[in-house]
């Protein structure tokens, strides 16, 4: 099934929409500092003490913040965690540029097939990269002892939440260019149409003798 130059359009604004939201959740992640907190959370409060990035520590009463870089994670898995998204983000940038190519080559009629694999292989990869960094991220960082505070409950906050949205909507943008671009140029291949809708007609009799019917388009 092919698609009408209009759907195939449409479906490329939308790739290249969740491609560039996606890349903007990235550069926030990793620019805030909210992937982990700690709250003194109760029935009575529910107050942030601490708030964690990937290279910074802040606390929420006083806004201090200092830069330990890898002194608050004991696991020492935040290095790994940090090339990771950063990878991420990386490819993504590249999958956002020629994706970009791609849509506008469509405007301009000029269709190349490989600009529609580069750009899924690259948001494949960068959601990939994203998505092995946060679920390490989750899994493995562990705060160390001279910043966890007792009898305080520890968080993911939304810093961690947008960058791992950010690689879901990197394997949206992938499917949906895959979409735009496998189906919506099977026209392209030179293939025949398929024949239209034929609509059976009795034909005209003559001197009382009915011919076999026609069809006509």
């Amino acid at each position: 099934m092919a698609f009408s130059p209009l759907k195939f359009r449409l479906f490329l604004g939308i790739a290249l929409g969740f491609i560039y939201l996606a890349i903007i959740f990235v550069i926030v992640g990793l620019t805030t500092n909210y992937w982990l907190e700690i709250r003194d959370s109760n029935i009575y409060k529910d107050d942030v003490e601490m708030h964690f990035g990937l290279h910074r520590v802040c606390w929420s009463r006083s806004d201090r913040c200092n830069n330990p870089m890898d002194n608050y994670d004991k696991s020492n898995y935040l290095p790994k965690v940090r090339g990771l998204v950063i990878t991420g983000a990386v490819f993504g940038l590249f999958a956002s540029i020629v994706a970009l190519v791609h849509f506008f080559r469509e405007m301009l009629e000029c269709r190349l097939r490989i600009t529609t694999l580069a750009t899924i292989a690259l948001a494949i990869l960068s959601g990939l990269f994203l998505m092995i960094g946060c679920a390490l991220f989750g899994e493995k960082v562990e705060i160390s002892q001279g910043y966890s505070i007792y009898d305080r409950n520890i968080y993911l906050s939304h810093s961690f939440g947008l960058t791992t949205c950010a690689g879901g909507m990197m394997w949206i943008g992938a499917m949906l260019v895959g979409l735009a671009g496998f189906c919506g140029k099977a026209d392209d291949d030179g293939s025949p149409a398929p024949p239209p809708y034929t609509v059976a007609t009795p034909a005209p009799s003559v001197y009382g003798q009915s011919y076999a019917p026609s069809y006509i388009s």
